[in-house]
């Protein structure tokens, strides 16, 4: 897709780290345009370049090390020249389907915010050049299950969305800013889509991998519940199940898309 760029933003990755190589394996196989801020390391820019990710300045940091999401939207909004982009967290391996249903959305919806549930991967391992994306759901399917609808991956939407909000300076990846951020949709009108039907995002996700510092959490949590924070965005948790619409296969396999109905 020539007019969407994807972004993101990771610490070092070293060849044999299959957590974040899979999903890089799975960028360069679609062909996207990725732009990844990080630590400015010549054998990680080598590593980045054979996936055709390119590398920019990652920024301000936390005492911890992590990046703050107002200046790292800055730079990412100095890059981007497409009309679409998308966030996508480092380690998220997407398929053709992801594609499909970002170019559908394109061709039929005026302006939208793509969000999707992620699928977890709870053995994982390096994937073989040779896999497909069915052998890759094979194995999900067999020692995996769908993440809750808190948890938020990507976020695809028109580039010119961002311009002119006012971004909290929350510490990525940790939580409460994506809740934060998937809200501004709600603010300015634009119809949030859940995708997860048509779109299998994956993560490989050992258990052992959920650790976060405490103090980066009690940050963005006492950043998230500042009234001044609330401009433009509104209070209230936002998640997946706030979606206005999802996506989904009609009898002949193509993607439709439907409003959301209450439960």
């Amino acid at each position: 897709m020539n007019n969407l760029t994807f972004c993101c933003t990771s610490g070092v990755v070293s060849p044999d780290d299959y957590l974040v190589i899979n999903a890089f394996k799975t960028w360069a196989r679609l062909g996207v345009d990725v732009h990844l801020w990080g630590p400015d390391n010549d054998e990680f820019k080598e590593l980045l370049s054979s996936y055709n990710i390119t590398l920019h300045p990652e920024g301000s940091l936390s005492e911890s090390g992590l990046p703050f999401l107002d200046s790292l939207l800055d730079s990412m909004l100095s890059v981007v020249s497409t009309d679409y982009m998308c966030y996508i967290n480092a380690d998220i391996m997407i398929f053709p389907d992801f594609l499909a249903s970002a170019s559908f959305l394109q061709e039929n919806v005026k302006d939208f915010f793509m969000v999707g549930q992620r699928y977890d991967w709870f053995s994982p391992h390096l994937i073989s050049d040779s896999w497909t994306q069915k052998d890759i759901q094979k194995v999900v399917s067999e020692n995996g299950a769908i993440h809750d609808p808190c948890g938020i991956d990507y976020f695809l939407f028109k580039t010119d969305f961002l311009r002119g909000v006012t971004i909290p300076p929350f510490i990525v990846p940790k939580f409460r800013w994506d809740q934060w951020f998937i809200g501004l949709s709600k603010v300015g009108r634009i119809p949030l889509i859940d995708a997860t039907a048509t779109v299998q995002a994956i993560h490989s996700d050992p258990i052992s991998r959920h650790v976060r510092p405490d103090s980066d959490e009690l940050y963005n949590d006492q950043l998230f519940f500042k009234a001044d924070t609330w401009k433009p965005a509104p209070k209230g948790f936002c998640s997946i199940v706030d979606a206005d619409f999802i996506t989904s296969y009609n009898a002949d396999q193509q993607i439709c898309l439907s409003r959301k109905t209450l439960s």
